[in-house]
């Protein structure tokens, strides 16, 4: 038998409606800024958010990794379709009289214990998998946890149980009613999944023919024969802030292609081969940089560069199979310069550069004598490129 509330119990419901209604639409905007922080941290190489503090709370290294998209649509979205949804319920409650109130209560808690459930699958990842939280994320499981929290309350008042099986029984039995918001839904998803761009996909520099070469100590280069502005890059391959600084590098070369060169010097963040590292950080950045360097033995460093920034974070080794078919490269060359020492060589005498330099983390850029940790800043370049007044 239902549960029927008394007069004060109804107004309490209103308050935890309301109450669902708010958190529902805080939600939704912060989902919003997570799907635009998603699309300028893929396609803006100078933009940082403002919640990139350091290594470990860092949205936008979260953004950039594999886990922020699913199913080829970002996970943001995913939260915006959400909730809607629970905001959708909590101003149907208000249209509704009481009737009919148990089922939005059940729907309610379904999709709020869907969302915490997922909050903790994501929250797991960052903790497990990426060492490294949003605190807008983290700001959305909250949310989610205060929504579950108020649906539970709602739901107690017709009883859990009930409320859940009316919700069952709606859909069942009034599945004519429901079948255009169904079919609503699903040509949503649909249309998501098969037309949202994959703009992480592709490098935020543009495509532009560039000079290349190797430099005095044998370092490769690109952009400018004769530069007014020359920068070295002290990089890892596993770095994803290296990514960030690879493309705002890149991005500079391209509007700055007469002007501007690159040098590139690994600096694996890696016990395996830099003596610096004393634990295990980037297990896989030695070996990535070895490939580079043979990569560039065969005339295609910068094509392995672009290739490695773009898929070195990926949870699985990059193979030298995998490299080779990317950048056209011939496999017995790359394999016998793997197993020599030469590559290695060339790995170690970048790193004792980088220490020697006083390299204390990636990305770091030199211009000069002096090195710049992070990224460089505009007016350092400014000051080289700025028309003389």
């Amino acid at each position: 038998m239902e549960a029927t509330p008394t007069s004060p119990e109804r107004k309490a419901g209103w308050k935890l409606w309301a109450g669902m209604l708010v958190f529902g639409l805080a939600g939704l905007g912060v989902a919003i800024e997570l799907t635009v922080l998603h699309v300028r941290v893929h396609l803006d190489p100078a933009f940082r958010s403002f919640c990139a503090i350091n290594e470990t709370v860092n949205c936008d290294t979260v953004a950039q990794s594999p886990y922020s998209v699913f199913l080829g649509v970002p996970v943001s979205v995913w939260g915006i379709l959400g909730y809607l949804a629970m905001s959708g319920v909590a101003i149907a409650a208000f249209l509704l009289k009481r009737r009919g109130r148990d089922v939005l209560a059940g729907m309610m808690l379904a999709l709020t214990g869907f969302s915490v459930g997922m909050s903790l699958v994501l929250g797991g990842i960052s903790t497990f998998k990426l060492k490294c939280f949003c605190l807008l994320c983290m700001f959305t499981y909250g949310i989610n946890l205060v929504l579950l929290v108020l649906s539970l309350l709602e739901a107690r008042r017709w009883g859990v149980a009930a409320s859940l099986q009316a919700a069952v029984d709606f859909v069942a039995g009034e599945w004519k009613r429901v079948l255009p918001v169904g079919i609503f839904g699903s040509v949503a998803v649909v249309a998501l999944l098969a037309f949202y761009p994959a703009y992480w996909a592709t490098p935020a520099h543009a495509d532009v023919d560039l000079s290349t070469g190797v430099d005095a100590l044998g370092d490769p280069w690109i952009g400018a024969k004769e530069p007014k502005l020359t920068i070295i890059e002290y990089s890892d391959y596993q770095c994803p802030h290296c990514r960030r600084g690879h493309e705002e590098m890149r991005a500079l070369l391209a509007k700055h292609p007469d002007d501007v060169r690159l040098v590139h010097r690994n600096y694996p963040l890696d016990e395996a081969c830099n003596p610096k590292i004393k634990s295990a950080f980037h297990p896989y950045a030695c070996e990535y940089a070895k490939l580079s360097v043979c990569a560039g033995e065969q005339g295609k460093f910068w094509e392995a560069n672009d290739y490695l920034f773009e898929n070195g974070k990926q949870e699985s080794p990059i193979t030298p199979a995998a490299l080779v078919k990317a950048i056209k490269a011939d496999p017995g060359k790359l394999e016998a310069c793997m197993k020599s020492s030469a590559a290695q060589s060339r790995v170690d005498a970048n790193i004792q550069e980088g220490i020697r330099r006083g390299i204390q983390g990636t990305p770091s850029f030199q211009v000069g004598d002096k090195v710049y940790p992070g990224r460089l800043p505009p007016e350092v370049i400014d000051s080289f490129l700025s028309p003389a007044k």
